[in-house]
Formats: C-alpha cells, structure tokens, sequence
C-alpha cells in the first residue's frame, strides 16, 4: 500500500509524504502533507518497550509565518502493557519542548478516555480530543465496532490564537465509505461510555449517577483490599516480633554483664549492631 501510494503521489506536484521506514516495514508512520508546507523538523522517537520498531513520529511544518507540529504512532495494543503511558511520557516530553500548536493523529489501540487522563497527569491540561462520530475498528472478540483512532489539538502554553480541528465525514474521506460506516454503526452495540465512539454524547443525570455510584463501588472495594492486606502485613510483623525477641534475650544471657558503674578490672557489655566489643580494664 505505501509502495502504490508512493508511485500515486510521484506523480503529483500537490502533495508529499514523510515516512519513519522502508516501503517492507509494516510498523511505520506514514504522513501526507500539501506541497506549499516547509517541512522544518522530523524525528522518531520510539518510546515503546513491548516493540521496538514501532514510533512516534514528530513533524513541524511552517506556511509562511504560522508554525504546526504534526504527531502520529500507532500504540502496541496490549491491554494490561506499558505502551499507553509510555506514549503519554513521550508526547508530554514532546509538547513541552518548543511551544508550538500540535495535532495528534493516531491508533492508540484503546478509546481515548483511556489516554487522555495519563496526559492530564502529565501536565497536558489543554488539549482537546476531536469528537469522531463514526467507530474505525472491530473488536476482534466481539465483532463489534469500537473507535480507537483518535485526533487531538493540544495547544499546551501555546500563545495566540488557539488551534481547533474537526473530523472529516466518511464520504469525505474516501467515496462509498459512508455506507460502511452506517454499517457499522448499525451492529454497534449501546456505548458504555460517552466516549466509545460518540465522544460528542452528553451524558444524562441519571446515567451520570450510574456511572459514578459504580465507580464509588469500585473504590470501595479497592480499599477494602487495601486494608486487608495492610492487616496481613502486620499480622506478619506482629509474629515475627516475639521471635526476635526471644533470640535476642537468649543471646543477651550468654553475655558477661555488669553494670556500667561495676569495679574495673571486670568485662562491661557493650552491644551495637549484634556485636560484642571487649572494654580493656581502667588503669588506676
């Protein structure tokens, strides 16, 4: 597909394109952009510990005087790996290097309610995930449609103008893609959170106290295994204590003892640190 698209833009005075790898590599970023742009920055940054091959692309574009940093990855999928917060790590790093407006483009593998609150941890407070109506994934368990491709306008500390994007219809994007679409959406099973593919979706009173008496439910039960695992730690401690106590007196009966005031000429136990030290007699 890049070499076709390659050989389709080679062709064309409009537009170019930037890739992070070799027309075999199949874990690369791929981005076309209009002619007029001048391209002033790329790198590659590859955050992600589960796959190496796999990057976060970086790239600054300036039309005359006005100044954009493009981002795009594609995040390894594993559901329980480091590859998420690796990501958030890198594009915090990213964003708050040179001030510039920024759009996020990107298979982050998870929905992005998912990501966004590990870049608000991060510092990233101004950033705006771009509501896309339609999903652009199946689940390979369920069968059902999921959207896990995201875009995003991160103006973090940016000063001006605020830089907003929208995401194109389907029919924009490539002709007879709507009719997938409405496909799609029509097996769609009912979100679970605004942000399943609807991010526009505004939840109701009665399903915010839903959500958040599941989410006081589940907090509750955290620290109720919080507690009990504080409780066998000092059961553990509270074992292990009259133990330690017995060998020490037992060791502390084998010692030659005497007062620190006894007559010289005697041994004075001086302990530190579970050793003996042997006092010299004082001379008169």
């Amino acid at each position: 597909l890049i070499a076709e698209l390659k050989t389709a833009l080679g062709e064309s005075l409009q537009f170019k394109m930037l890739c992070s790898g070799d027309e075999q590599d199949k874990n690369q970023e791929v981005i076309v952009f209009d002619s007029k742009l001048r391209v002033m920055y790329v790198h590659h940054h590859p955050p992600f510990s589960e796959n190496s091959k796999k990057v976060v692309t970086e790239v600054h574009f300036q039309l005359e005087t006005e100044s954009l940093r493009v981002v795009t990855t594609h995040v390894p999928g594993a559901p329980f790996g480091r590859a998420r917060r690796e990501f958030a790590d890198c594009l915090a790093e990213i964003v708050k290097g040179e001030k510039l407006p920024t759009v996020l483009m990107a298979d982050l593998n998870f929905p992005d309610k998912a990501v966004h609150p590990l870049l608000l941890d991060r510092g990233l407070e101004d950033i705006y995930f771009v509501p896309t109506p339609y999903p652009t994934n199946i689940c390979q368990g369920s069968l059902l449609p999921k959207r896990i491709d995201s875009i995003a306008a991160i103006n973090h500390q940016v000063a001006g103008s605020k830089l907003y994007a929208t995401a194109m219809g389907a029919k924009e994007l490539l002709d007879g893609l709507d009719k997938v679409v409405e496909l799609l959406q029509s097996k769609s099973a009912e979100p679970l959170t605004p942000t399943r593919y609807h991010s526009d979706k505004v939840e109701t009173d009665a399903e915010q106290i839903s959500r958040l008496e599941r989410e006081l439910h589940a907090a509750r039960q955290r620290v109720k295994y919080l507690q009990s695992t504080i409780d066998c730690q000092n059961e553990e401690r509270a074992r292990e204590a009259p133990a330690t106590s017995s060998k020490e007196r037992a060791r502390e009966a084998l010692l030659p003892h005497r007062p620190t005031d006894a007559p010289s000429g005697h041994y004075r136990r001086n302990v530190q640190v579970s050793s003996v030290h042997r006092v010299e007699p004082e001379k008169l």
